[in-house]
């Protein structure tokens, strides 16, 4: 199992929409908002890299999404 986590800055008062709209993606675990730097933290799963790669680039284009910090977990 691939894992990525995906911090994620909004347009201003649109996190909450967005959000719920990563909520409806395939591979999405968890979704939590924050406060500070990065309004969302996406935790994304998928059984290879190259689908993991395919679902944290499907963040980018939700509409209200401003950019995005994408961290690949690996494995020692």
């Amino acid at each position: 199992m691939e894992t990525a986590y995906v911090l994620v800055n909004t347009l201003l008062n649109e996190d909450t929409e967005v959000a719920k709209a990563i909520r409806l993606l395939e591979g999405v675990k968890e979704v939590h908002l924050l406060y500070g730097v990065y309004d969302i933290i996406v935790k994304v799963e998928a059984e290879s890299m190259a689908d993991l790669k395919q679902r944290v680039a499907a963040i980018d284009k939700i509409t209200d999404v401003r950019s995005t910090l994408k961290m690949i977990l690996i494995s020692p």
